[in-house]
């Protein structure tokens, strides 16, 4: 009996554990990002200003890559390029369907949920 004591407030010990580990969702390759040609930089569309957005064109993060343009540190910075995810123990929680599903920052079509 005393072996399966320490066994479970190992496992609830492993569990509370979890709950301190994160974890962070990037962006996908079809999400939409805004090139800002005059500092040759590209952000995600909740830093640009929508009169702005309108001159501004888009492309895929993915075509991104494939491009000389840099990153834009102050849209990083605010969190326009990734999304926080669930901790270790929320993503156990969530595969065997205790939780629901975390939803995603960005929708199927490319555009950004915010």
């Amino acid at each position: 009996m005393q072996i399966i004591t320490k066994i479970a407030l190992f496992i609830v010990f492993i569990f509370a554990v979890g709950f301190g580990i994160g974890s962070t969702i990037t962006t996908p390759e079809h999400a939409i990002v805004y090139v800002d040609e005059a500092s040759e930089t590209y952000l995600s569309p909740p830093c640009v200003e929508k009169r702005k957005a309108l001159l501004m064109p888009q492309m895929t993060f993915g075509d991104m890559r494939d491009l000389t343009l840099e990153i834009n540190k102050t849209c990083v910075n605010q969190g326009g390029f990734s999304q926080s995810g669930r901790s270790l123990s929320g993503k156990f929680l969530e595969s065997v369907g205790a939780i629901s599903t975390l939803e995603s920052r960005w929708r199927v079509d490319g555009s950004w949920r915010w």
